[in-house]
């Protein structure tokens, strides 16, 4: 009676640690975030940051924020083929994920377009989805493709006539003022930035992806391209002197030398995507009877280590009542 009752114990024991731990256990499944899920941080535990993450104890900031090193988040983050926006200063929405399983994010090229232009826009998505997760626990959900349906874009861009202060590109998410594509994010490419009254002098774009060639009284549009990408992966700007060099630093210079020229992504905005994308990865087991995921098996260990012990005890009082039986049956 006693052996059955302990063993009973053990196996309840496992399946209550199991269910009060869920909650600091991220699944695959895209989540909002909310008073759960803001524990699944990188140590199961809230930090007092309400945007967790699980790659970093860094809080993600925003525009007005302090802290903008590495990087900074803004806009909003990709759950699937849905954008969760943040558009306050500090962003404190959680991470997203887009499974490639799933629902991706589409982008549409809508209107006229300088067939070159097109090419490095669409290579610049190629370049930020190409992002690989850079720890063994961890998977990294960035995702983006191109359609020729506009109803089924999320994203459109465009190739029109800015004329405003010198902007060479203007990221609108969703529900911002002045987006027109309301509901969807919108990239508006300057087609001509010779005709901006307030710019610096130019001849226009350079664009090739190798930004070593570009004159220095051209713009190297890749590096435009991969910048206003990284607003729809969620990185805001960075404005520091030490930033120049960083794909999201802003305002972008003439020439192959000039502030945020480049044909990469650099390692600081790397960190932000991670960061801003990054799950654990799910592998199953069995513990106890009950399925569950190897990257689990850290939160539980201690509750594992006393309910086996409680089973390990349960069987040898078992036993041992078993041999006294024997030994009154005998006598």
């Amino acid at each position: 009676m006693k052996a059955g009752f302990l063993l009973l114990v053990s196996i309840l024991l496992l399946s209550v640690i199991y269910i009060n731990h869920v909650y600091a256990i991220p699944s695959l499944t895209p989540h909002t975030n909310d008073a759960a899920t803001i524990q699944w941080e990188l140590d199961g535990v809230e930090d007092g940051s309400s945007a967790h993450n699980h790659r970093s104890a860094r809080s993600f900031g925003g525009w007005g924020s302090i802290d903008r090193e590495p990087y900074t988040a803004t806009g909003g983050v990709w759950d699937d083929d849905q954008m969760r926006e943040n558009i306050a200063d500090p962003f404190d929405e959680g991470h997203g994920f887009i499974d490639s399983s799933h629902s991706i994010p589409q982008y549409k090229f809508k209107g006229a377009w300088d067939a070159n232009a097109w090419d490095m826009v669409d290579e610049a998505f190629i370049v930020w989805s190409s992002i690989t997760s850079d720890r063994a626990n961890l998977r990294i959900g960035i995702k983006f493709k191109q359609t020729t349906v506009e109803a089924e874009a999320e994203i459109i861009l465009l190739w029109e006539d800015i004329q405003e202060d010198g902007t060479l590109a203007i990221t609108w998410h969703p529900s911002m003022a002045g987006n027109p594509n309301p509901g969807k994010v919108t990239i508006k490419f300057d087609n001509d930035p010779t005709n901006n009254p307030t710019g610096p002098p130019n001849t226009g774009w350079y664009l090739p992806k190798d930004p070593s060639g570009c004159p220095a009284d051209k713009y190297h549009f890749f590096s435009t391209a991969l910048h206003e990408v990284g607003h729809v992966v969620g990185l805001g700007h960075q404005t520091s002197a030490t930033d120049r060099n960083e794909i999201m630093y802003t305002p972008q210079g003439l020439g192959s030398n000039g502030d945020a020229v480049r044909s990469d992504i650099d390692t600081d905005s790397q960190e932000g995507a991670r960061d801003l994308y990054s799950i654990p990865i799910e592998h199953v087991g069995i513990v106890g009877g009950i399925v569950v995921s190897v990257d689990k098996f850290g939160l539980l260990a201690p509750y594992i280590g006393l309910a086996s012990t409680l089973i390990v005890a349960t069987i040898a009082i078992s036993v041992s009542v078993k041999r006294v039986n024997r030994r009154k049956e005998k006598q």
